[in-house]
């Protein structure tokens, strides 16, 4: 029955969302004499189809009331008269039975002849128009199975649980009524309550942050908000509101193929652009590249932003060659609403929307200057600023701390824009803007000096735009030596190309020229298609100094974009760029400008940290400089093939010949690097199966339980970050109260804790722990864990390189075992306890693995383990099954030493685990050395007098596999832990 309501809405919206308005809209405001034809044409309704129905249910979900019927509804409600009057008009399809074929035995021309005709019209359609749908709907089947990016902790899962709460609950807004509680509480003075909120809210400082509260990775909770329980998703949200359109439709796991959708139509729109600015045959080659090449691939199925904001600036910037050709008055209105709502869009798409925006607004400003106005840059000029009014409506009313948190440091770069700001900041942040050493505000004459700047600029203006003959003189001056300038930019920008990819990478040293074969050099060069790149650092910092190393990845971004290109593809494309800035013309100037700014912004400045890897730090390039690249080689190409837009190959039979042979031996060269490099991506579905896996999990729970997370590695970070990969799915898609515990040292407050879960049970919730390594680092007094059952998320993951191109996949396990909090008398009291009984891990435990062939799981640790045995272990015997695990023998055999204490509670500053941890008698049992594989080493614990828990630890040597030499003839390891033993498990006996 479901499956039967997912055929039914996607037959309904499908057309109803991505067809039926723009079809309507076309055709009653176009005359059938100047509409667009072919392809270009549906194109052209569904652009203007997802500029509406995406604007109409962006509208909704931001006032909450977001939902399939009533958005299918709201489009109905206007598709329908729009129908009648087309009706009315005579203008809507007629579906007439079609005439007899001629006969050839009355008069006219003969049935050969009519056969020819017919033929050539229809090679004729096939040469573009089916074409270009071919590639689209390969590139549909490379997309088709988008990535379940829907884990915490990633931008890309942060819009795909966005999306998918707005489609389950109808609002950006998301209001929380478990935060809710411990925030009226908190603010009443309850300090039970307020050490609840910063260990499982999580502290982002006020000083720096309007949202001071994380909910859940990308979810926060702006200062003042909290016990309204109010949590606003990151970003802007136009996008996650397309994924809660596809999500209503198909639901939560199919619904990620919005992403698909919209990369598609941006490489339609590349093909459809080409041949308006380069010609059919350039069109579809950079179509085809595009739709080839790993990073489009990989985030049409990625559920970032960046195929969307590909597609709505492509989708302008093709509006934009049609406008500029509109002499009709109705072309010019419908192609400047089309221009000016893809433009608007983006600014409601994504924070860094003013490479496109700004551009437009700078046209709109010379075209008034120099009187050329029309009503198409009326109408142009009304969408786009409302659009924009409304991006700032939704900024201030949704997305402030958004906005105002990532533009912390340049909102302060100018008094002017520091005053503006402060009526939307916190009293902290608005202290910190104004009197922190060196701010702008402090400058008496700062202020003054930028608004007398601005004056001067506005009456500079208004004084063009009254006499504009010195700027039209200008203009004349700069027409008349057109091909020079442009020679010279395009030389200009060829040196850049020269300088960003073959010197300022430093990669082609004389060393490397001079001997490219030797082993090192040839690796080096081998950074050009995809190995690391060792950055020259030496040069550039100093010892002693201060130095960002990340600063220097930059050095060779130029090379790391052309990683998905080739060096073939870098060359042509870059030639075919400085061709058609060379040939700048009416159509091509908007698009070439925008893109070359756009590029060479992002190839200066963009780099990595540690916390970003490729393919995805790449996304930048995404939405214009990929595109931008694929036509250039395009366009490349069909020069040395010898093509003219309108016109066939020039030249004599054997020019020819030649000219289409190399134009088909580097097209060749270039579709199988791009197949060959990217099969790997186009056979991955990154994290597939895990909402199947969360669906599992939270059927576990009931809606109004709560479930608490934490653990998952041996240091702070992996302890507080593992449980995000759960939380928001199973909150924003399932519906479950989960909350991952971020505080540094939970188990500092005992009683906060117990208090909140006795609240809890007593509204008739029951609660839940879901931990995973090294989770166990808290605290509920009169409460114990009966276990449940052990679960594993299984991410099957893309390789995350940060240095080099990754190239294979892998499956990622994270273990966890679900518990519930009950009265301690109803607790369970183990006496053995395996590598994935979290429950007892309280620190200093990796998560379990396979190491080999090896039949048996085992958890490292990281040199001081410690764990929790029930109080009935006193006086009795213990036996750990450690290993000293596969080390080199320089290393000598691994020897552990155990440790027992009673539990403090609460736990000191710093916790128990550290060698010296302030206020904890650790007693030694004894020290023993252990074989490589599993052995058994038995203690007899003492009687501690206590009643509370027993901890033991498990104290040994660390060594770091990646910096200690191997045996002679073993490849260096890789692995940076720090590894004490093995740990297989305990057990208990009398």
């Amino acid at each position: 029955m479901q499956s039967i309501g997912i055929v039914l809405r996607t037959l309904l919206g499908v057309p109803l969302f991505l067809y039926i308005p723009g079809y309507i809209l076309d055709r009653l405001w176009l005359e059938e004499g100047i509409a667009v034809r072919g392809i270009e044409r549906h194109i052209t309704r569904i652009v203007a189809s997802v500029l509406l129905v995406g604007w109409l249910a962006f509208l909704m979900a931001e006032i909450g009331v977001f939902g399939y019927w009533l958005l299918a509804g709201c489009v109905l409600a206007l598709a329908v008269p729009g129908l009648l009057l087309l009706h009315r008009r005579g203008r809507l399809p007629r579906f007439e039975r079609l005439a007899a074929p001629p006969s050839g035995i009355v008069a006219g021309r003969s049935p050969a002849r009519t056969a020819l005709g017919g033929m050539r019209a229809r090679l004729a359609a096939l040469r573009f128009d089916h074409l270009l749908l071919g590639i689209a709907l390969l590139f549909g089947l490379l997309v088709a199975r988008p990535f379940e990016v829907i884990r915490g902790g990633l931008d890309a899962g942060v819009y795909a649980n966005t999306g998918v709460a707005i489609a389950r609950t109808g609002s950006i807004v998301q209001h929380d009524p478990i935060v809710a509680d411990i925030g009226r509480r908190a603010a009443a003075g309850d300090d039970l309550a307020r050490q609840i909120e910063t260990n499982i809210l999580g502290v982002q400082s006020a000083k720096r942050n309007i949202a001071t509260r994380v909910r859940a990775a990308g979810f926060f909770i702006s200062g003042g908000e909290l016990a309204q329980g109010r949590v606003v998703p990151q970003f802007f949200h136009l996008w996650p509101v397309w994924i809660a359109i596809f999500v209503s439709m198909l639901g939560p796991t199919a619904g990620l193929i919005a992403t698909g959708a919209f990369g598609t139509l941006g490489v339609v729109l590349l093909g459809l652009l080409g041949r308006r600015i380069a010609g059919g045959q350039a069109g579809l080659l950079g179509a085809l590249f595009l739709a080839l090449m790993t990073p489009q691939v990989w985030f049409s199925r990625m559920s970032t932003s960046e195929a969307q904001a590909q597609a709505l600036t492509l989708a302008g910037l093709w509006a934009f060659t049609h406008f500029a050709d509109a002499t009709a008055r109705r072309e010019r209105i419908w192609w400047g609403v089309l221009v000016g709502g893809a433009c608007g869009g983006l600014a409601l798409t994504r924070i860094d929307s003013f490479w496109v925006v700004g551009p437009a607004l700078a046209l709109l400003l010379y075209v008034a200057l120099t009187h050329r106005w029309h009503i198409g840059y009326t109408v142009l000029a009304l969408t786009l600023g409302a659009l924009l009014v409304h991006t700032a409506l939704h900024t201030l009313l949704i997305a402030r701390a958004y906005f105002f948190d990532t533009g912390y440091a340049r909102f302060q770069d100018y008094a002017l824009t520091i005053r503006l700001s402060l009526p939307f900041l916190t009293p902290e942040l608005q202290d910190r803007f104004m009197n922190r050493w060196g701010s702008k505000y402090q400058d008496p004459w700062r202020l003054w000096i930028e608004l007398g700047a601005i004056g001067v600029g506005v009456l500079l203006l208004a004084a063009i735009w009254r006499w504009p003959r010195p700027l039209l003189v200008l203009e004349r001056w700069l027409q008349r030596r057109r091909r020079w300038l442009l020679t010279g930019g395009a030389l200009a920008l060829g040196g850049m190309a020269i300088y960003g990819y073959l010197i300022r990478p430093e990669i082609l040293t004389a060393e490397t020229l001079r001997h490219p074969f030797a082993p090192t050099n040839w690796l080096r060069l081998q950074g050009y298609v995809g190995a690391p790149i060792e950055p020259p650092i030496d040069k550039y910092c100093q010892p002693g100094e201060p130095c960002k190393e990340t600063l220097y990845i930059a050095l060779a971004n130029m090379v790391r974009l052309g990683w998905y290109l080739s060096p073939l593809g870098v060359a042509l494309g870059t030639i075919g760029w400085l061709l058609l800035w060379h040939r700048l013309d009416r159509h091509s100037w908007f698009f070439v400008v925008i893109a070359t700014i756009y590029a060479l912004f992002y190839i200066r400045s963009l780099y990595g940290t540690s916390d970003q890897t490729y393919i995805y730090i790449l996304r930048r390039y995404v939405p214009l400089v990929y595109p931008a690249f694929a036509l250039g080689m395009a366009y490349a190409l069909a020069q040395i093939g010898g093509w003219r837009p309108g016109a066939g190959v020039e030249g004599s039979r054997r020019v020819r010949l030649a000219r289409a042979g190399l134009c088909a031996l580097l097209t060749a060269a270039l579709l199988l690097f791009f197949v060959v490099t990217g099969r790997t991506v186009y056979a991955h579905v990154e994290y597939a199966g895990v909402l199947r896996q969360i669906e599992a999990l939270g059927e576990q729970v009931r809606d109004q339980d709560i479930v608490l997370i934490r653990g998952g590695g041996v240091d702070e970070v992996a302890v507080r970050n593992t449980s995000e990969l759960i939380a928001a799915p199973l909150t924003y898609v399932y519906g479950r109260n989960a909350l991952p515990v971020k505080g540094y040292a939970p188990a500092k407050y005992p009683t906060a804790l117990a208090d909140q879960v006795t609240r809890w049970r007593g509204e008739g919730r029951r609660v839940y722990l879901l931990l995973a390594a090294s989770g166990s680092d808290m605290l509920f007094p009169g409460y114990g864990l009966r276990s449940l059952d052990t679960w594993t998320l299984r991410l099957n993951e893309f390789q995350q390189l940060a240095d080099q191109k990754p190239k294979i996949s892998y499956i990622n396990e994270v273990p966890f075992h679900l518990y519930e909090l009950v009265p301690a008398d109803a607790a369970d009291q183990p006496r053995s306890f395996t590598y994935d009984d979290t429950g007892a891990q309280v620190a200093g435990f990796y998560r379990s693995e396979q190491i080999g062939q090896e039949p048996q799981r085992t958890a490292w640790t990281d040199g001081i383990a410690v764990l929790r045995l029930p109080t009935t272990a006193q006086g009795r015997s213990l036996a750990l099954f450690l290993a000293g695990g596969k080390r080199p023998q320089a290393l000598g055999a691994a020897r552990v030493c155990i440790d027992i204490v009673a539990e403090p509670s609460p736990y000191p500053d710093g916790g128990v685990a550290q060698p010296a941890a302030p206020g904890v008698p650790w007693r030694e049992l004894s020290c023993t050395a252990l074989l490589e594989t599993i052995s058994e080493v038995q203690v007899e614990l003492p009687h501690l007098g206590t009643d509370s828990a027993v901890l033991i630890r498990v104290r040994s040597t660390p060594w770091i596999p990646a910096a200690t030499p191997p045996d002679l003839g073993m490849p260096q390891s890789q692995d940076a832990r720090r590894l004490g033993v093995r740990f297989a498990g305990a057990t208990i006996s009398p």
